[in-house]
């Protein structure tokens, strides 16, 4: 019986997620040009950091999973001991499948996902970063960004990893508000702040990016 309502569970989550990324994708589908000029803001420097970055998160996760209770997810009660990001969830029914159609269906949706990542991090940014240009308020936000990644499916290890890349981004949000303050006294159009987020958000999606990356590199090599 567990069993059963465990497939239930599972299959009626994978559901819940690809409607979630179908609805957003096919009302964004136009504004290609956010998504282009996020991806041109891309530089050697900010993928050499988010090199730097996320080895060091992985490191801390694994350390924390150490800590009873730290290793799991909600998402474990469904898949088998499998914890990690409902996002992923759909990708990885997708290549645990016989069917190469399936499979195949699982990329697309993957690279639905890769589409939509500037516009995720825009509002995470937003809520995250913006205005806070203070060390106590990067760091307390930083905090709230790692901890409420738990409620996608994560371990609470993770969740706590994940305060590093919150205060990276933070930095480079407040890096770029101090440069473009000192470069444009009085605001303009939203200056220094909007430009701080783009930032931020540039730097969000790269990680992201490079973390997919690594997802998919697993699930190929599998």
């Amino acid at each position: 019986m567990t069993l059963t309502i465990a497939s239930f569970g599972r299959a009626l989550l994978v559901l819940l997620v690809v409607v979630a990324v179908a609805r957003p994708l096919w009302r964004l589908r136009k504004q290609h040009e956010f998504v282009a000029e996020i991806w041109s803001r891309f530089t050697v420097r900010g993928l050499l950091a988010t090199l730097v970055v996320l080895p060091c998160v992985f490191s801390v996760a694994m350390l924390l999973e150490n800590v009873p209770g730290f290793d799991r997810g909600w998402t474990s009660l469904l898949f088998d001991g499998w914890s990690g990001n409902m996002l992923f969830a759909p990708f990885r029914e997708a290549m645990a499948s016989p069917h190469l159609l399936i499979r195949a269906g699982g990329f697309v949706f993957f690279a639905a996902v890769v589409y939509l990542l500037p516009f995720i991090v825009a509002v995470e940014e937003d809520f995250f970063r913006k205005g806070h240009v203070r060390w106590p308020a990067i760091v307390r936000q930083s905090v709230k960004f790692g901890l409420v990644h738990c409620l996608v499916g994560i371990p609470i290890a993770s969740g706590v990893a994940l305060i590093l890349p919150g205060l990276y981004f933070g930095w480079v949000y407040k890096r770029t508000y101090e440069k473009t303050l000192r470069e444009t006294p009085v605001e303009v159009d939203g200056y220094p702040e909007s430009e701080a987020v783009m930032a931020s958000i540039t730097a969000h999606t790269l990680y992201d990016v490079v973390a997919l990356a690594w997802v998919l590199g697993r699930a190929l090599l599998a």
